[in-house]
């Protein structure tokens, strides 16, 4: 039935809104369904609404998107317009895909096993291959995790590509210099903080497309130590600085390493197009001999998101893949190595050691974030977004996480003053 939906103005009275998804580019994400349809989509709005000039700009340039046809890129329905008191509220309406995005995927399970990587991986070179190869070129100009799809079966679908009117207007009223200028600001490369005169092309994403390699390979957020971008930041990159090479896999084979550091190289003729990515790729690892092992490695991720840790456990006695044995659950990577999940840490500890880690994990703003995923209270796409912002405040870093140490130790205090002198 979706493959007969034609490119439209989407009614909001016509989509049931189900779930908030994630904190996109330039909006909100929701599950819902189009009624009419009968099908389940994702639809993205703009946190403003619009005016009639701003729209037909907007819709203009959805358009092109709408026209872009490939196995690795995401489909979408139409525009959706939902009538406001200043105006319209705009949005996306997108194909749903089941695993959402490449970064929230990670932030559950890291590193993924070494073929899924090397398939994401191409699967994105092959989808920006075509973006590249259109006449004229669409340029991505923010490839990054969180703007791949993952579906069903991990396979890859591009989106928020070639959507700069969108992205202008929903960082019209922000300060950050990175919105200023329309990127993110750890995928832009060099000659994009230069040069206040500056045009994008290809090589702009091929640089992107580097730190994205660093990015999957290592299961880490580039430069997540920064707590906030300013122009010593660019400075740096301008001088060369790049992710740390030292905490990828010492068993990365040397190839790879090597087209990740031409994709993201100071010298843009440098840079390999992706046509030539796809080939070094292929080269480096062969799809069809490995057909099996990536079936089994996507089962033995579909199990860890849906809970089913027992598949994660014996999977790391009997699987020949040794990438396997580092797969573990983003949450509970504090406590527990492999596929071991925190509940089975815990059950090894007293009752007075747990409630010590409960207190410690009060001690900072993220520990807290942990402890209302852990009881439920925030979940899924609410607790990414709001973990993501925590880690990037100044602000949580420098004030709220010394008021929040202060309280964990009172709660510490009375803990060791009832333990110590029980109530009768």
């Amino acid at each position: 039935m979706a493959e007969g939906i034609s490119f439209d103005i989407v009614p909001a009275e016509k989509i049931t809104i189900q779930e908030f998804l994630a904190l996109g580019g330039f909006g909100y994400v929701y599950k819902g369904k189009h009624e009419e349809w009968g099908i389940t989509v994702a639809v993205k709005v703009l946190q403003e609404p619009t005016g009639k000039h701003n729209q037909q700009d907007l819709i203009k340039e959805a358009k092109i998107m709408n026209d872009v046809r490939f196995d690795y890129i995401l489909r979408l329905y139409g525009i959706y317009q939902k009538p406001e008191e200043l105006g319209f509220r705009l949005g996306l309406v997108m194909e749903y895909m089941e695993n959402g995005s490449l970064f929230s995927v990670t932030r559950h399970i890291r590193p993924l096993p070494r073929t899924l990587q090397f398939r994401i991986l191409y699967e994105v070179a092959l989808g920006m291959n075509y973006l590249h190869g259109l006449k004229p070129p669409v340029l991505h100009l923010d490839l990054k995790p969180s703007n791949i799809l993952l579906d069903e079966s991990f396979h890859v679908k591009l989106t928020d590509f070639g959507l700069s009117e969108w992205k202008k207007f929903s960082t019209r009223t922000k300060s950050s210099p990175s919105s200023l200028i329309g990127g993110t600001w750890p995928y832009m490369p060099p000659e994009a903080f230069g040069n206040l005169n500056y045009k994008p092309d290809e090589a702009y994403d091929n640089y992107s497309y580097g730190i994205l390699m660093w990015s999957v390979l290592t299961g880490e957020e580039p430069y997540s130590n920064v707590l906030q971008f300013g122009s010593a930041i660019t400075c740096l990159v301008q001088e060369g600085q790049r992710p740390d090479l030292s905490i990828l896999p010492k068993d990365l084979p040397t190839e790879m390493n090597d087209l990740m550091q031409q994709c993201w190289s100071q010298d843009i003729g440098c840079r390999p197009h992706f046509r030539d990515c796809i080939c070094q790729i292929r080269e480096i690892f062969d799809f069809e001999v490995y057909k099996s092992e990536i079936q089994q490695d996507v089962r033995i991720v579909q199990d860890a998101l849906s809970g089913k840790e027992s598949s994660l456990e014996s999977s790391d006695c009997c699987h020949h893949n040794k990438d396997l044995q580092h797969l573990e659950r983003a949450d509970d990577s504090d406590h527990c190595s492999g596929a071991a999940s925190s509940s089975s840490c815990v059950q090894d500890l007293s009752e007075e050691d747990e409630n010590k880690q409960i207190i410690e994990k009060m001690s900072n703003v993220e520990g807290v974030l942990d402890l209302l995923a852990e009881s439920k209270v925030i979940k899924g796409a609410e607790y990414d977004v709001l973990k993501h912002r925590v880690v990037r405040s100044n602000t949580v870093q420098t004030t709220l996480n010394p008021m929040v140490k202060t309280a964990a130790n009172i709660v510490g205090a009375f803990y060791d003053l009832f333990k110590n002198n029980p109530l009768e």
